[in-house]
């Protein structure tokens, strides 16, 4: 208000005490005030989660292998918390999980990023791509790091998971020695 700022400008004969400002233990974090804990684990609070989910499970039962991009980290650090969720509630063999599923991160799942190694980019790609290894069935991406020229050609479905994104352009995958189809 111009009150506080003519405050500002002109010296006063007496300072006030300063209160220091609280923070959050972590800002990052903010969102805890308002969910309670024992929702935090709840799938069901994201139709995008639910959905992902549901597609994963339907190329799980058929041996398909899915590439999810994304453009946020954040985005693809709460799909891998869901995964380990979920494998954590698998292994304990919870009677009434929405989702099932063994999702051990490089067996059953990659995750290439911006902090991903070269030599471990080609690891996983080579684990991934091999006809032997029907367990590896999900390749987490982020959009940077995925768009170095990687070549996982054994995925033939293929999600763009952000929270903003809307499909204004059509998208390419090339593939010469494409012996089935690519789903987006």
């Amino acid at each position: 208000s111009l009150t506080n700022l003519l405050n500002l400008l002109v010296p006063s004969d007496h300072e006030e005490e300063i209160l220091p400002v609280q923070k959050n233990e972590n800002a990052s974090e903010w969102w805890m005030q308002i969910c309670p804990e024992e929702e935090l684990n709840s799938i069901e609070h994201s139709s995008k989660l639910m959905l992902l989910f549901s597609i994963l499970e339907k190329c799980e039962a058929i041996g398909d292998k899915l590439l999810v991009f994304s453009q946020s980290l954040y985005s693809l650090d709460v799909i891998e918390h869901f995964l380990n969720y979920i494998d954590d509630q698998t292994q304990q063999n919870v009677l009434n999980a929405t989702f099932t599923g063994s999702w051990t991160q490089g067996q059953d799942y990659f995750r290439l990023d911006g902090s991903t190694p070269v030599e471990q980019r080609n690891a996983y790609c080579k684990h991934f791509n091999s006809p032997d290894n029907p367990r590896a069935r999900l390749f987490l991406i982020s959009t940077r790091a995925g768009g170095l020229g990687i070549n996982l050609v054994a995925a033939n479905r293929v999600i763009i998971f952000d929270v903003s994104h809307k499909m204004t352009v059509p998208y390419k995958i090339i593939n010469f020695n494409l012996f089935y189809y690519v789903f987006i």
